[in-house]
């Protein structure tokens, strides 16, 4: 019966150590979404500006708790620019909605609030353009099934804390 029970005792004796192995975890699973993605027309191959990127939007996982506001922003300025220079797949997706959570759950309603507005608008504007924009095909469902994800993540964050 106390098997359950153990890991999570280990992680709250050890947050910084679960943070820095979550995020080797996601680490090792980006890195071989970024590689075998398949390109797509009008869709650029992962250079070295491209996989700097990927590997920089994980390791602000390792500082999740600690600096909520930071790692937020951190892989936020890694996001928009490979989502606006458009490679091939986006192994964004679980950080941010990890640090989104994070953000609600470690740091005051107020300044979560502010920050998590702010990202929101900077992420949501490049899907929108990504919409609008002649030579994408992302759909316009991509939008608010974002801004439901997202804000559910912010929602969870805040009521766990």
């Amino acid at each position: 019966m106390s098997l359950p029970r153990q890991p999570m005792t280990w992680i709250r004796a050890h947050p910084r150590v679960a943070d820095w192995l979550l995020m080797l975890l996601l680490q090792a699973i980006a890195i071989p979404v970024a590689y075998y993605a398949e390109v797509g027309p009008g869709q650029r191959e992962l250079g070295v500006a491209g996989w700097m990127l990927v590997v920089a939007m994980n390791i602000p996982v390792a500082w999740r708790r600690t600096a909520p506001v930071a790692a937020l922003w951190a892989t936020v300025a890694c996001t928009a620019p490979f989502w606006v220079l458009d490679y091939a797949d986006d192994p964004a997706g679980p950080k941010l909605l990890i640090l989104v959570y994070s953000l609600a759950a470690h740091e005051g309603r107020p300044r979560s609030v502010r920050h998590f507005w702010g990202a929101f608008a900077v992420m949501t504007g490049v899907l929108v353009a990504g919409v609008i924009s002649v030579e994408e095909d992302l759909p316009w469902v991509a939008v608010p099934a974002n801004v439901i994800v997202f804000g559910t993540a912010w929602i969870l964050g805040d009521n766990l804390r």
